[in-house]
């Protein structure tokens, strides 16, 4: 059988950050992209910059959103986790383009629209940042070029790859979505 329902949603406002001065504990904290909610009621946003005002790049905040039902009333860092490469370094410049996080029970789970080579990928960490595993990517999404003309042929268009991401409630389905069409 088929299970539907609705529900009706009241927007609480918004929160527009700082675009300069804001920092914790001597970290900038801006390009704020994906936002997942933690068990404990704090949230996780990562942040997109690629390394040019945070460096190293690959930040995750832990944020305190204070709202109720008359809207948000603050937003603050409570922590921050630095992602790590499958070899233990942090991210260099431009090799992280994060624009979605899911927190699970066990990892978090990050997106990136592109790395160096202008490939997408999908990367597990645990909570302390560090690589657990990556999620294949089907190659019908890694660009692909002709060898003459230089023209693409195949996968994800430069800086519009995956932007989003979703788990079903028993964290056993990962949905992504591609900014733009192949």
């Amino acid at each position: 059988g088929f299970l539907a329902f609705a529900t009706d949603l009241k927007y609480l406002g918004s929160f527009d950050p700082p675009r300069e001065g804001w920092t914790f504990d001597g970290i900038n904290v801006g390009g704020i992209s994906g936002l997942s909610l933690a068990d404990d009621g704090s949230f996780f946003a990562i942040s997109d910059d690629k390394g040019k005002n945070i460096d190293p790049p690959g930040v995750l905040y832990n944020l305190d959103i204070r709202f109720n039902e008359t809207g948000i009333q603050g937003v603050g860092v409570v922590g921050i986790v630095h992602l790590r490469t499958p070899d233990g370094s942090f991210y260099t410049s431009g090799s992280i383009d994060g624009e979605d996080v899911l927190w699970t029970p066990d990892s978090f789970i990050v997106c990136s629209e592109r790395d160096l080579g202008n490939n997408p990928w999908v990367r597990i960490f645990s909570h302390s940042g560090k690589f657990l595993s990556k999620i294949p990517i089907p190659d019908k999404f890694i660009p692909l070029f002709n060898v003459d003309s230089k023209e693409q042929i195949q996968g994800t268009r430069t800086n519009l790859s995956f932007e989003a991401s979703a788990l079903s409630p028993d964290y056993a389905t990962l949905y992504v979505m591609n900014e733009e069409a192949l």
